[in-house]
């Protein structure tokens, strides 16, 4: 029912989003942060494909999940009678013409126009099972995590992050939520011997955690659980979808029983002597 529409982004931009296997895009991203174990290849995009429902149809928010899932519901059914195939795939992305809802969740995700590649990567995230946001131990609210893309709407929309063909991109999936995933392999994990209240004193080198081919070790996780139950991990974050973070960065975050990563802190590599301290922890 609406009127006076700008022109929409034509199909190749979302082809290029979706399924270019050698540019930044949805693909790429979420490829690197599984290390390979997720594979958007057999994507397809649709062409534009009219709703029959008008636009106060839509009540859909946060307090209101099943009018977001109408939402989604509805472009299916638009697919398949166009003749789309949809039992082939195991989720669905839906572009909205113009800024309508952003969500995602179950297999599925929603942006419109003005959504950054941050913010699609963050709502795609959600539709691959990551439905926590990041938070910081400073400000436990969400989207407060500097270095994690489950923060994109504060950060990897603002800093830091770079500008790239689909707008601002970046910057990684944090190592808690690489881990919640199963991504992160066991030959990539250093594993911190502690008392429970303090960690053995360890001299480690770490390659950067996105790299595939495992050099060092990526990840130091310490588990702790006096005088409370927490599990500190340590990660270098170097180039790539993190070269918006203005240099290499060791990130120092913290998983607790909430299931939530909290970023605890960071230290940029480029100023020797630099470091992070816990003390009810016994941790530095």
């Amino acid at each position: 029912d609406e009127v006076g529409l700008p022109e929409p982004h034509p199909l190749d931009y979302y082809a290029a989003l979706v399924t270019a296997p050698d540019i930044e895009n949805v693909r790429t991203f979420w490829q690197d942060m599984s290390y390979g174990e997720l594979d958007f290849s057999g994507s397809e995009v649709t062409p534009w494909l009219k709703l029959e429902k008008n636009r106060g149809e839509h009540t859909g928010s946060g307090a209101n999940p099943q009018g977001r899932q109408d939402l989604v519901n509805w472009a299916k059914q638009a697919a398949q009678a166009f003749g789309a195939e949809l039992s082939r795939f195991r989720g669905f992305f839906v572009a909205t013409y113009r800024q309508t809802d952003t969500f995602g969740s179950g297999g599925q995700a929603v942006c419109g126009p003005n959504d950054s590649l941050s913010t699609i990567l963050q709502e795609v995230g959600h539709g691959l099972g990551l439905m926590n946001h990041s938070r910081s131990v400073a400000k436990p609210g969400d989207y407060e995590h500097p270095f994690c893309i489950m923060s994109a709407e504060t950060f990897g929309d603002n800093n830091p992050t770079f500008f790239g063909r689909f707008g601002k991109a970046g910057p990684g999936l944090c190592a808690p939520y690489v881990f919640k995933t199963g991504w992160l392999a066991e030959s990539r994990i250093a594993k911190i011997p502690t008392n429970g209240r303090s960690p053995r004193p360890t001299v480690l080198t770490l390659s950067p955690i996105r790299e595939r081919q495992l050099g060092h070790k990526q990840v130091a996780m310490i588990q702790l659980n006096t005088p409370q139950e927490v599990t500190y991990f340590v990660e270098y974050r170097s180039g790539g979808w993190d070269r918006g973070l203005g240099g290499p960065t060791v990130v120092i975050d913290q998983l607790r029983p909430d299931g939530f990563a909290y970023y605890a802190g960071s230290i940029t590599a480029s100023t020797p002597g630099s470091s992070y301290v816990d003390a009810q922890y016994n941790l530095s």
